[in-house]
This record gives structure tokens, sequence and C-alpha cells, in this order.
């Protein structure tokens, strides 16, 4: 159904509000299975539907700085490396934390 009201269209479908998203139900996934299929996304190119609760950071070696403040590094943006292992170290109790 939509309505159109002078220079805007708003589109709304009934079909989806009522019926369950279709899929697997949410449930814990373990951080290796997870990174084993965003990778084989990534090597096929398809698209991989993500949580709305979940965060990911990636970061590459392709731009990296070798040596930020005279130490041998890898992290293409230094600050975003201090958040996320802060943010990690806070999240320790769900066991995991990776920083690769």
């Amino acid at each position: 159904m939509s309505f159109v009201n002078n220079s805007r269209m708003s589109v709304y479908s009934t079909a989806s509000t009522s019926a369950p998203r279709p899929g697997n139900p949410p449930s814990q996934t373990s951080t290796t299975t997870l990174l084993n299929t965003l990778n084989s996304a990534y090597k096929h190119g398809q698209a991989y539907n993500l949580e709305a609760s979940t965060s990911l950071v990636v970061n590459t070696w392709v731009n990296s700085k070798t040596i930020v403040n005279d130490r041998i590094g890898g992290t293409v943006d230094l600050e975003l490396g201090r958040k996320a292992w802060e943010h990690a170290r806070r999240r320790a109790e769900d066991g995991c934390i990776v920083l690769a």
C-alpha cells in the first residue's frame, strides 16, 4: 500500500508486519563460526546479514602503517584499536576477546 503526499511518497508493506522474518531464530554464534562465515561470504562476493545488536570492526593490513609512534604496529587507526580493546576488555565476561 502506498500513500502519495505532495512531494513525497511513503510505502508501507502490510505483508512484512505480520509475518515472522524468514531464516533461523537468533542464537549464540561462536567467534570462529562468525569469522569463517564472513570470510566465505567475502571471498564469494556475497552479503551476510548481521543482527542489529552485532558490532563488527574490520581492520586491514593493506593500508596500515608499520611504525606508529616508534612502535611496530599494523593498526589502520590507532584510536580505533584502543577503543576496540577497551570494549573487548569490558565485555570479557562473554569469554572471548579477538583482536587479530
